[in-house]
């Protein structure tokens, strides 16, 4: 089979991940044939957004398809793919941290799919910049996989299931915990009646200096110039806030240990 045969793709899933790859797998040339969701509202919605058609029904997914992505939770992917009919075509997930072996081996061509990103419904990235991660059982259909990146992204990258896993972890940090923190200081300028927007600045300048500079060079704040005091005035703050001064605890500890050896 030549990549050039891959023409359609049935999407599982009507998520996040799951509606932007519709979006950019429409823009880039391919047929979305099929979305596939629990909410049937929501495979509508995209479906009349790229032409497809849709359902609720695993007993209903067309098997003509060449491409089957399933942009699903960690915990659905190996049972909604048993439930999926026998298909020919390659059955792919996109998760960052779940084995290749999560897929049935019934599907003789099973892979992985996986963007590095966070994705929501009311944004679209663009995707050149967005690092692809691949797998596949066998060497053709990794090339299927390279290609079909290549259509989307400027890094497609060949990794195995461990080297998702350690993005994954990775990326939990950078990403997830980030935004909680941001949620933290959202809900901590709430009560002092002071705006979030305040902030958006100094959000987007450490961002950019994580990405232009070593995060270990780019280190500011308290705990980074071994600033005690400020330290202490911030936890007494936070003294009828336990989990908030944990949190605070916590990274500063880490801080100081990283650069003055030494913790709270």
């Amino acid at each position: 089979m030549k990549f050039h045969s891959i023409n359609n793709v049935v999407i599982i899933g009507t998520g996040r991940v799951g509606s932007n790859l519709a979006k950019i797998f429409k823009d880039c040339g391919l047929q979305i044939i099929q979305i596939v969701g629990r909410n049937l509202l929501k495979a509508e919605t995209i479906a009349l957004k790229t032409g497809a058609h849709y359902t609720n029904k695993l007993n209903h997914i067309k098997t003509n398809a060449d491409l089957y992505i399933l942009a699903i939770s960690d915990d659905a992917i190996a049972e909604v793919a048993g439930l999926m009919p026998v298909v020919k075509g390659l059955v792919v997930h996109t998760s960052g941290f779940k084995s290749i072996d999560v897929l049935p081996v019934h599907f003789k061509r099973r892979g992985v799919f996986y963007p590095l990103q966070t994705f929501s419904e009311s944004r679209n990235p663009s995707f050149e910049e967005i690092p692809l991660f691949i797998q596949a059982i066998n060497k053709e259909d990794q090339q299927i996989l390279m290609e079909l990146g290549k259509r989307l992204s400027n890094k497609v990258i060949s990794t195995n299931d461990l080297q998702r896993k350690e993005l994954h972890l990775a990326a939990v940090f950078v990403s997830n915990f980030s935004n909680a923190m941001y949620e933290i200081g959202a809900g901590l300028l709430k009560e002092f009646n002071l705006q979030f927007d305040y902030l958006r600045p100094l959000i987007l300048e450490t961002a950019h200096k994580a990405c232009v500079l070593q995060p270990e060079d780019a280190q500011t704040g308290p705990a980074r110039r071994n600033d005690i005091g400020t330290i202490n005035l911030h936890l007494e703050m936070l003294s009828q806030k336990t989990e908030l001064s944990t949190i605070y605890k916590d990274i500063t500890s880490y801080i100081l240990t990283k650069y003055h050896q030494k913790s709270l």
